[in-house]
């Protein structure tokens, strides 16, 4: 990525200084620098699976408790749930030079956020009411730098359409998953002199995924419009598409609550220091074998004390944008 980077700013400064010499002898119309400033609002048009949320699949479902004592259940609803973190707000700024009145380049630097998004949620019933149930939400914040080369239409006017087209790079960026949930059950331990009496456990947990470093795509369509000689407006359609693979996660958040449901005396809390290190920290791989530290692959020697092992997920933060602003010519 870094050489991606350096090549880019390279040959940006390369065409620069070649022009500029040039221009020394003979000036060139329409060349010079200028900025931009606005903001986005982008569409998710690459709809997939979602991945999982730890040992949850990205399924809602909806069932019936049919034996308390062991907690058995009939499903009765299943559904995918199916989406991308592409569509969300983005607001940021654009620099670019022209070379001459149709070619130059830009370099974009954004903030984008997405709308949360339903990953995994779960409903257990009972005598017609809700006794259990769980819902997990996420959303992705990324800030990226985007080279474009610009291509516009030499006309006269106030009205100058363009077109672009470049890369993407994520240079920071974290998918946020918030879950909760509460479920019943009840005190089995035959020394407590609570014993056999029903419990609610209240259960709350933010995870953090780091992403991989990745290169995406872009392409847009726009024009400006002169409001006066150095000052306009602009708007364009952009479509990004930038797969992004995960690295590793954190628990950041938890909290575990359990309450008599007669009168909702707490009797037991947990919190993030609880947690065992495999509980709280994964580290994402390719593939999982009988050496990974994933107590599906290596049930004899998985370690609580290390991170936990799992397999790599894949999400889509690209979409369909469209995008308006202001540019100021220098």
């Amino acid at each position: 990525m870094k050489k991606i980077l350096l090549s880019t700013l390279l040959l940006g400064a390369m065409c620069t200084g070649a022009y500029a010499q040039n221009g020394d002898v003979v000036p060139k119309e329409g060349r010079g620098w200028y900025i931009k400033g606005g903001a986005s609002y982008f569409f998710s048009i690459t709809p997939g699976e979602y991945p999982n949320v730890g040992e949850y699949q990205p399924y809602s479902t909806k069932g019936n408790l049919v034996n308390p004592a062991t907690g058995a259940r009939d499903t009765t609803y299943m559904k995918n749930l199916t989406g991308s973190f592409g569509e969300g707000v983005r607001g940021g700024i654009s620099g670019g030079y022209m070379f001459n009145k149709t070619f130059g380049i830009e370099v974009d630097v954004n903030y984008f956020k997405s709308i949360k998004n339903l990953m995994s949620a779960d409903q257990v019933s009972a005598g017609g009411n809700v006794i259990a149930s769980r819902t997990s939400n996420g959303y992705v914040q990324a800030l990226t730098i985007a080279p474009s080369l610009v291509f516009a239409l030499p006309i006269e006017g106030k009205f100058k359409p363009y077109t672009r087209f470049g890369f993407v790079v994520p240079v920071w960026g974290r998918l946020m998953i918030e879950s909760s949930g509460v479920k019943p059950g009840k005190i089995l331990d035959p020394t407590s002199p609570l014993y056999l009496q029903d419990i609610r456990t209240e259960v709350t947990r933010t995870e953090k995924i780091n992403p991989k470093p990745t290169v995406g795509f872009q392409g847009a369509l726009g024009f400006n419009y002169a409001i006066m000689p150095k000052f306009g407006i602009y708007a364009e359609a952009e479509y990004r598409n930038i797969p992004v693979g995960s690295k590793d996660k954190e628990i950041t958040e938890y909290s575990q609550v359990t309450k008599l449901a007669a009168n909702g005396t707490v009797i037991q809390t947990k919190g993030l220091s609880d947690l065992k290190t495999a509980e709280r920290y994964t580290n994402y791989q390719t593939e999982l074998g009988p050496t990974s530290n994933n107590h599906i692959t290596n049930k004899t020697s998985f370690d609580n004390n290390k991170p936990m092992d799992d397999n790599k997920s894949y999400i889509n933060i690209g979409g369909l944008g469209i995008s308006v602003g202001v540019k100021y010519n220098f």
